[in-house]
């Protein structure tokens, strides 16, 4: 029972992941059309137009794209994907990070000083929102590409049989209460109000934390067990006679 239901909340974060990841890309494209409503409408709703995109920035598009980027963090740290062990993860980990900080940091600054130049009536370019806008939607795209296709294959050396039974022993141990609580942090972050995104990010690596220790000692223990059946068994009679 205990497997069905990690199996069943395995599963569940996947699809929180996928809704998420889904909910980023739609709110990029819903902001791109607005910042080129920006452009291309009236002067007078200009202002109009880029307060919307902020509030949709600070209210929609910021929670998915931290729940994205957080729960495939934990999927990576609750299956034998990993971090490194695949380059279509690994190069999926840079480019999240890199959407996260042009996204949640630089297009929500350069949106607010936007907002500040039209109401001081100052000059002002929009052509880092675009960018920063197009580049954010761009990346999402090659992100759903590499989940798709897992291209390039493993990186470094040959999996070993023994790494694949460490990993594959890691995952049997992990309780359904580790993907129920991996669910329930951005929820809790999200309804609480905290600041975006301590909670989550102080999860992701306290999880990758006790992934790498877990696999450690889970290497450590085959080492000896495997170093147990290879000893000969008459070795302590013989010495003794």
């Amino acid at each position: 029972m205990s497997n069905f239901s990690a199996k069943q909340a395995k599963s569940l974060l996947l699809w929180l992941h996928v809704i998420s990841s889904v909910g980023w890309i739609a709110m990029a494209v819903v902001q791109l059309t607005l910042l080129t409503s920006v452009l291309n409408g009236p002067p007078d709703d200009r202002l109009l137009l880029l307060e919307t995109a902020l509030k949709l920035e600070d209210g929609i598009l910021d929670p998915f794209g931290i729940t994205a980027a957080y729960t495939g963090v934990m999927l990576s740290a609750l299956t034998p994907w990993g971090f490194f062990r695949h380059w279509w993860v690994t190069v999926k980990f840079w480019l999240t990070l890199i959407a996260i900080l042009l996204g949640s940091i630089f297009l929500g600054r350069w949106l607010e000083g936007s907002i500040e130049a039209l109401r001081a009536g100052h000059d002002w370019s929009p052509a880092p929102l675009y960018l920063g806008t197009g580049w954010t939607l761009g990346t999402l795209l090659l992100m759903v590409w590499l989940s798709i296709a897992k291209p390039w294959g493993r990186r470094g050396a040959p999996e070993t049989r023994q790494e694949r039974a460490a990993v594959k022993r890691v995952e049997q141990s992990q309780g359904t209460w580790l993907f129920v609580a991996a669910m329930a942090i951005p929820v809790v972050e999200y309804l609480s109000g905290m600041d975006y995104p301590l909670l989550t990010f102080c999860t992701g690596v306290g999880f990758s934390v006790y992934r790498s220790r877990r696999l450690r000692r889970v290497r450590r223990e085959l080492a000896a067990e495997a170093a147990g059946r290879t000893a000969p068994v008459g070795s302590g009679a013989e010495s003794a006679g």
